[in-house]
């Protein structure tokens, strides 16, 4: 029995878990296949409109095969942050400097890694019935910026991976929606 398959199982043997999907979804794309449902081949995808189209095919598929009585929480990709240099110049930086301006650690967030799936995420994922997308797009970016500094905070610990500190600031900021989801 594979992992898959197993997680599976686990989840039918607890009716009421709420099962969270959460994944670098340009990465995966980027360099992984999608198992044709039709032929059964493997196919490349990348990240573009096939690729997004086949990973929403996949999520449908995965509420087919879970009971009804599960819900089903995607995170969105986390806007990976363009400019590294800047946060760690702020631990480098004398204290006689003033710390960092967010404008030094900022980027457009039509620039971050995984921009385009989260737009398509959020115009296709709230259709589905027991389903909950969160973006963290919406806990790290403002007015069309992404940062990677936050109060003084280094928010990623690479271009793509969340620091505890950038971890604990989206769980925060949506804990109220994960709770109400568990109810």
């Amino acid at each position: 029995m594979n992992q898959f398959n197993k997680a599976l199982q686990k989840a039918s043997q607890n009716p009421k878990a709420v099962l969270v999907l959460a994944a670098s979804w340009s990465d995966q794309l980027r360099f992984a296949s999608v198992k044709s449902d039709t032929s059964g081949e493997f196919e490349r995808v990348d990240d573009n409109q096939k690729g997004y189209n086949a990973v929403l095919t996949k999520i449908k598929k995965l509420q087919t095969m879970i009971d009804k009585s599960h819900k089903l929480i995607v995170f969105g990709a986390v806007p990976g942050a363009k400019n590294m240099k800047a946060p760690l110049d702020a631990l480098l930086r004398p204290d006689y400097f003033s710390s960092v301006s967010q404008n030094v650690s900022s980027f457009p967030s039509k620039e971050g890694y995984g921009f385009e799936i989260n737009k398509f995420f959020a115009a296709h994922l709230p259709e589905l019935a027991g389903l909950y997308y969160l973006s963290p797009y919406d806990a790290l970016c403002q007015n069309d910026n992404c940062y990677s500094l936050i109060d003084d905070k280094i928010i990623y610990s690479d271009g793509l991976h969340l620091s505890l500190d950038g971890s604990v600031l989206v769980i925060q900021y949506f804990e109220k929606k994960i709770l109400e989801i568990l109810q």
